[in-house]
Parts: C-alpha cells; sequence; structure tokens
C-alpha cells in the first residue's frame, strides 16, 4: 500500500500540470466563444456578459502562462532540479564569495 502513495506523489506534479493547462485552455475557450465566436457562436453579449468574456480570456492567457513559467522555471534551475545538461559554466573556488 506505501508503494502506491509513493508513486501517486511522484506523479503528482505531472497531472497537476496536465489539470491547469485544461482548465485554462476551457477558461480559454469559453471566453474567445463569447467575444469572437471561435471555435462556436456564444451567447450575444451584453453587460456583464462582455466582462465576463473578457477575465475569461484573460484569465485562461495567465493560467496557461503560469504555467508554461512555472514549467520553464524548473527545468532552468540547476540547484532544485539538476539536469544531464548544465548551461550555467562551474565557477571555480577562488571566486565564489
Amino acid at each position: 500500500m506505501m508503494s502506491l502513495y509513493v508513486n501517486l506523489e511522484r506523479w503528482k506534479p505531472f497531472f497537476l500540470s496536465v489539470l491547469r493547462i485544461v482548465a485554462a485552455l476551457l477558461f480559454l475557450e469559453s471566453g474567445l466563444s463569447k467575444l469572437f465566436g471561435f471555435p462556436a457562436a456564444g451567447p450575444p453579449l451584453a453587460g456583464l456578459v462582455v466582462l465576463a468574456a473578457i477575465i475569461e480570456v484573460f484569465g485562461g492567457l495567465l493560467a496557461a502562462g503560469r504555467v508554461v513559467h512555472r514549467d520553464w522555471q524548473r527545468s532552468s534551475c540547476p540547484a532544485k532540479w539538476p539536469s544531464p545538461i548544465s548551461w550555467r559554466t562551474p565557477r571555480s573556488p577562488s571566486t565564489q564569495r
């Protein structure tokens, strides 16, 4: 039973990333359908529906951007997530403070 929890903890970041991406795309799709009729035409725009559509579009873009930025940051930080290819040059002991 313990190995099941270990496996679930190992896959947790991947599934959370997928969940965040899908949620961001759903917000983006909903807002775009209200504003521009893409991929399918939404209800006629009036009052708060316009504000909701704008919030959905920008919220979806921000959520997707956050996931991409977090994954990029995770892959470029060698101290926290070691990778086989390091883009930073190692410092010699004499130049460290």
